[in-house]
């Protein structure tokens, strides 16, 4: 009676595969004879749940049966016999425990090179790759009823074929060195895009099959846009293979090219999200130490403001009140992409505390600051830099400029612009740097916008400074933090890129036109 069909699902799960089932070394045989003839011990590896009552366990195997571990026993061959435990037999065992490990570290570490996986990359994450491929690998040999299967992968240089997983050969193949491409036939023929069928190697010795099967196929593994290496199957009989068996050959290769490229595209984001948390701290970092906190000065205010702390490009500010109330500051900016600017920036910015502890000139500071520059990085990114230095008694202003850096004076009754043009800093060591002089009087407010030239050279200028300090001076009764808060906003709305920049405000305070007079009390 004809069975029923069911309608069961059904499904095929890919689980951890034995890797081996006994001990695979050239001389395990002649060992076990020696032994059995000597010294009457029979050695043999059998799984943990089957260890004989009469044997002496020698060792623990890892990874003889997939996942699990064999043991290697000892019994004695005569049945009145009582089996060894002395040092010579597990000095035996000890020797194996470690060759056994050495191999699956090393099984594991060929599959790790094979997509340039650092060896710090976690065991769990290896193993279950190399699970996976052995998997493939058995599954191809089973479903095509071949011997073995080999996935060779091209070195760095495209030069050698390495072995670097297989199913059926000794674990040995490892050891053995690349096979170079040069003269490797089948594998060239195969990297065109080609599949090679021998049907009988014994007919085809030119075309370097590089295990000793009677029969094999050789299909290539690669990704859309890039070669990969070679798989190869092999039988020991000559046979006759139809398309869909080479068809399930290249289907095979698409897999496992998909298992590395997966393996390679993790450990590559993996990397990412490092920099990315790396970038990220660098950024906060520098955002911290962009701006100090003013110092307060009776009769002056002071405040600076980056535009778009989100997009730090190392701009920031820094200043010095001397004790002859003497008042050093630095507006500057770094025009660079992150986070190499932000690193330039902080160079520079421990430059300018440094240099700025004495009462030197502007000029001098600013020289000093180009040469650390140009020793540091010669080539550097533009640096532009104002530096000034503001007698707060008098109002004397002394200043230098480098680079690109908009400067103006708002007066109670007109503006005037004091930026210097300049080369930036780092670029020639040769510069000369001189001061320029201005007085701010009572009621006047020094504006300082760093890094005009946004765009390239060629291209028109993207913010308009001019309009920038006509607005402004039509405020300037307001204080100089909020005077900061209204160039900030205009340099927004004219800008739809996110620039960052720097703002610097010192305002004088009006003085007074006439003092109250005393209160003038009758003598008694």
């Amino acid at each position: 009676m004809p069975t029923q069909p069911t309608n069961r699902l059904k499904l095929h799960i890919e689980e951890a595969t034995n890797i081996k089932t006994d001990i695979d070394l050239p001389a395990w045989d002649t060992l076990q004879t020696a032994l059995r003839d000597v010294a009457g011990w029979q050695l043999d590896c059998v799984r943990g749940n089957q260890v004989p009552a009469r044997a002496t366990t020698l060792a623990t195997l890892p990874n003889l049966y997939g996942d699990d571990a064999g043991e290697l026993v000892c019994q004695p061959t005569d049945a009145d016999g009582v089996p060894t435990d002395g040092d010579f037999a597990h000095a035996i065992g000890h020797l194996l425990r470690v060759l056994q490990e050495t191999r699956v570290t090393l099984r594991q570490r060929e599959l790790e090179l094979a997509t340039a996986i650092p060896v710090i990359g976690k065991s769990e994450a290896i193993t279950d790759f190399d699970h996976r491929i052995q998997a493939i690998l058995r599954g191809t040999v089973d479903g095509l009823q071949g011997h073995a299967a080999a996935l060779y992968l091209l070195d760095d240089t495209t030069s050698g074929l390495k072995l670097r997983a297989h199913w059926g050969l000794s674990c040995l193949r490892f050891l053995e060195p690349a096979r170079p491409l040069r003269g490797s036939v089948a594998d060239l023929e195969a990297l065109t895009g080609h599949a090679v069928v021998l049907e009988d190697t014994r007919d085809f010795g030119h075309w370097n099959v590089p295990e000793a099967f009677q029969s094999a196929v050789c299909v290539p593994v690669s990704s859309p846009d890039t070669l990969l290496g070679t798989l190869w199957f092999f039988a020991n009989e000559a046979r006759d293979y139809h398309s869909r068996e080479t068809q399930l050959l290249e289907i095979v290769a698409g897999r496992l090219a998909a298992e590395l490229e997966q393996r390679v595209l993790i450990r590559e984001a993996a990397a990412a999200s490092r920099h990315r948390n790396v970038g990220q701290d660098l950024v906060e970092w520098h955002q911290e130490r962009a701006v100090q906190a003013p110092p307060l000065v009776e009769g002056w205010q002071i405040a600076a403001q980056l535009v778009d702390p989100s997009h730090p490009r190392g701009d920031f500010h820094s200043w010095r009140l001397h004790p002859d109330q003497h008042l050093t500051f630095t507006s500057a900016a770094v025009n660079g992409s992150s986070p190499r600017s932000l690193a330039t920036a902080s160079l520079l910015q421990g430059a300018v505390r440094a240099l700025t502890l004495s009462n030197e000139s502007p000029s001098r500071v600013t020289a000093k600051l180009n040469d650390v520059l140009w020793s540091s990085e010669p080539g550097c990114d533009d640096v532009s830099l104002c530096c000034g230095s503001v007698d707060l008694h008098s109002g004397s202003l002394v200043y230098t400029m480098g680079g690109s850096t908009d400067g103006y004076i708002l007066r109670p009754h007109g503006w005037e612009p004091i930026a210097v043009d300049s080369i930036p800093l780092g670029q020639d060591p040769d510069w000369v740097f001189e001061n320029d002089h201005q007085s701010i009087q009572p009621g006047d407010v020094l504006l300082v916008i760093s890094d005009r030239h946004l765009a390239p050279t060629d291209e028109p200028d993207v913010m308009n400074t001019t309009s920038l300090a006509e607005t402004l001076l039509r405020h300037i009764h307001l204080s100089a933090s909020e005077l900061v808060e209204m160039a900030t906003e205009l340099i927004r709305k004219q800008c739809p890129e996110p620039w960052s920049r720097s703002i610097l405000v010192i305002k004088r305070d009006e003085e007074l036109d006439h003092q109250p007079p005393e209160q003038e009390f009758p003598q008694a």
